[in-house]
């Protein structure tokens, strides 16, 4: 798992160029990566070691990236509450937290 946590920081590592990095950031939004990765997030009995990476991991992906960064949290929502709740409010949920900034 550490292992698997790893590459994909490394795909979106600021090290990188910024084009290859947003490319990559879109791509684990599409797949449906990200999803997974804050399922985890949110999941019981993850060992802390593992929770730390991804915790990470979750972090270099919607860096920089909005589209990601409503998506993570969109997911998490979505774990927590009923999905088809997300899939109605959630994008009004968010553009709300967004103009109150």
């Amino acid at each position: 798992m550490h292992m698997m946590l790893q590459a994909v920081r490394a795909l979106v590592s600021p090290s990188i160029s910024q084009k290859e990095r947003s490319v990559c950031q879109r791509r684990m939004n599409q797949s449906g990566l990200l999803q997974q990765l804050c399922t985890i997030l949110m999941a019981t009995g993850i060992p802390a070691d593992v929770l730390t990476e991804c915790i990470n991991t979750v972090a270099e992906v919607i860096r920089g990236h909005p589209d990601n960064q409503v998506g993570g949290i969109c997911a998490i929502i979505a774990f927590k509450l009923n999905t088809n709740w997300c899939r109605r409010y959630c994008p009004s949920v968010i553009l709300s937290v967004i103009d109150m900034r």
